[in-house]
């Protein structure tokens, strides 16, 4: 495994077989496009035509997107957990995709969708604004004047309003000190507030408003109308009535339009395809006749890609503009495939990187099955893989972390052997018949945990070391052969030499631990030119021990989630136990719940712990020692797709 040669390209091809050759070139999937270098302009009209149609279809492919969201909103799909976080797509042909959406009509349809979600809004926010005015006039019902006297400025005006419960006797009491031209009336009461109808005359209403500014009284607009709040609410109600009636009708029409929703999502991914060749367009440059395309792509398939093209289109190699940066693109055996995505997560290597997949794959998956360290739950976990990947049709990320859980479950079983783990049950609990399994056990974690704890920092020491001499090797690559010797494997004698002195005080490793201190201070600060910033810098070297320590210290977590796995499952079966014990027949029921319910939930907390965990170790405690990273992802220019998955003839056979 290796991070791959690349070569930059220089695509000539005629400007009527555009099309043609970006539709090929994504078929092929070959080549990461990049702004042509050629030094040559399209005409202005031209870049207008491929920004205005860029633009366009970005501007349908939301429209579209927006219309298929609005369908599922009313025509709920039953999925699967799988299904809702990887959504299955539809397998077809490249050629069937353009025929079926070809004499598509969908302006009309877009356009009808648009106009039906804006009614059903519509009548949404009339029915929200007839619900609030339908609670407001509801608690003033019983006054039978009309509506329109509480805007008119008469001799005697009035005013609704509301206050707290315990407040309402008090306030009464206060309005109506203010003048004997002031009266109440308790219209309504609910728990918390009183409903009141404020009457006065037209002089005294600057004498009310002082007084309300410093009350808690809420006032009460309430819209104008001939009614009367009884007939009012009665209208309301019948208003609410027809919306309903309206708002079904509609989403009627809503769900009679799933029928169209397939058609859509093929729209959608063909229209994508076009956008990306526009936008493909924009990074080319031409002339009248040519059009030019400058690109990536690994060095062995330059001649495939030569032959894929056709006779009136010519590549070149070129070299790339001075402080590009080179795309990245790994060469992963299948077999290491599933731990592409590990790296994958930390970022992307650059061109100076040891590729870091194999180097992390022994120690990813010994840690897996060490924090997982039960064969019941490996076994269970190699079946649901197992299943997982037969049964569902998974993107290449989702099946490469089946993969590694997969994996992850064929190790624990065997470490979950050597300690005598199986669902919480030690190998003494086991069936008689089952004696083999009695044998092949060598430690028990809960009676030895401090063994479980020095394996588990040697597992550690020993990949920190890798990690050095890995850096080791790329700077061997690289010519800085010092920087090998002195930062690399220097400290390599000299972290093993005081592993050794702490094992072992003997003399030798006591001075062979002080000579090696000594040529660390003489030689970590020699970028310096002055003698004492060299010795000053050397010194604080020595420091970079406690940084690896703690990294060292980091890999006890094994201990710790491999007992947790072991002491969850045994607490499941003590209150399993416990269950069957406390009631006759009906305790066996709730046994078998607690069993299946607690073992599933242990499985599932623990395989999340050992999966984030031992990734954890690789990325902070493994790759900060040799990875360097910030490399640009190797893209190849292909069919980008959310709905539907392009397959070739040969694909087509294979999955009938």
């Amino acid at each position: 495994m290796s991070i791959a040669k690349m070569q930059k390209i220089q695509l000539v091809g005629l400007l009527a077989q555009e099309d043609q050759i970006l539709e090929l070139l994504k078929k092929e999937g070959l080549i990461a496009l990049a702004p042509s270098g050629a030094g040559l302009k399209n005409h202005p009209s031209e870049s207008k035509r491929a920004i205005a149609e860029t633009e366009n279809q970005e501007t349908q492919i939301a429209q579209i997107r927006s219309a298929i969201g609005f369908i599922e909103k009313f025509v709920k799909t039953k999925k699967t957990l799988i299904d809702s976080i990887i959504p299955p797509k539809i397998d077809l042909k490249k050629d069937d995709l353009a025929l079926i959406c070809r004499d598509f009509k969908y302006n009309d349809l877009l356009n009808k969708i648009q106009e039906l979600d804006q009614e059903i809004n519509n009548i949404h926010s009339l029915k929200n604004n007839l619900q609030n005015n339908y609670n407001a006039i509801l608690p003033f019902s019983k006054l039978n004047f009309p509506l329109r006297h509480l805007h008119e400025d008469n001799k005697v005006n009035i005013m609704l309003g509301s206050i707290g419960i315990k407040n309402h006797k008090k306030f009464e009491i206060d309005i109506r000190a203010l003048s004997p031209h002031i009266e109440t009336e308790i219209v309504d009461f609910t728990k918390n507030e009183a409903y009141l109808a404020i009457y006065y005359l037209s002089d005294q209403k600057e004498k009310i408003e002082t007084f309300l500014s410093k009350s808690t009284f809420a006032r009460i607009k309430l819209a104008y109308s001939k009614n009367t709040p009884a007939e009012e609410v009665k209208n309301i109600q019948n208003q609410i009535k027809n919306s309903n009636t309206s708002e079904k009708a509609f989403t009627k029409e809503a769900i009679d339009l799933n029928a169209f929703k397939k058609r859509l999502m093929l729209l959608h991914d063909l229209l994508l395809g076009k956008q990306q060749n526009y936008t493909a367009k924009n990074k080319s440059t031409a002339t009248s006749f040519t059009f030019v395309i400058d690109g990536w792509l690994k060095a062995k398939d330059l001649a495939r890609l030569k032959i894929a093209l056709p006779n009136t289109a010519a590549v070149f190699e070129i070299e790339p503009e001075k402080g590009e940066k080179i795309p990245v693109a790994i060469e992963t055996p299948k077999a290491f495939g599933p731990f592409q995505l590990i790296v994958n997560i930390f970022g992307t290597p650059n061109q100076r990187d040891i590729e870091p997949t194999i180097p992390l794959t022994p120690f990813f998956i010994l840690f897996f099955g060490i924090c997982l360290s039960d064969a019941g739950y490996g076994i269970l976990l190699i079946l649901l893989a197992t299943l997982l990947l037969k049964k569902l049709k998974l993107p290449p990320g989702g099946k490469n972390l089946v993969m590694l859980l997969l994996l992850g479950g064929i190790t624990a079983v065997p470490i979950g052997i050597l300690t005598g783990s199986y669902l919480g049950l030690s190998a003494q609990e086991l069936p008689n018949w089952l004696f083999i399994l009695k044998e092949l056990q060598i430690i028990e974690p809960l009676k030895s945990p401090f063994v479980i704890l020095v394996m588990s920092l040697l597992l550690g020491i020993t990949q920190i070391l890798f990690g050095l001499l890995l850096d080791g090797i790329r700077k061997i690559k690289e010519k800085d052969f010092s920087g090998a010797i002195f930062d690399n494997l220097l400290w390599i004698f000299f972290l093993l030499s005081l592993v050794s002195l702490f094992v072992v005080q003997s003399p030798i490793n006591k001075n062979g631990s002080i000579i090696l201190a000594i040529l660390l201070v003489l030689t970590q600060g020699r970028a310096e030119k002055n003698i004492f910033k060299k010795l000053l810098r050397g010194l604080l070297s020595l420091y970079k021990v406690s940084g690896y320590m703690g990294d060292t210290l980091s890999y006890s977590r094994l201990l710790a989630l491999m007992m947790s796995t072991s002491i969850i499952g045994m607490v499941i079966n003590i209150l399993a136990n416990m269950a069957r014990e406390s009631v006759p027949i009906i305790g066996y029921i709730f046994m078998f719940a607690i069993l299946i319910i607690g073992h599933a939930f242990n499985l599932i907390i623990s395989t999340m712990s050992a999966f984030v965990h031992s990734l954890r170790l690789q990325l902070v405690e493994f790759f900060s020692k040799f990875f360097i990273g910030g490399g640009i992802e190797f893209k190849p220019f292909c069919h980008e797709t959310k709905y539907v998955n392009i397959i070739t003839d040969e694909q087509r056979t294979t999955n009938n």
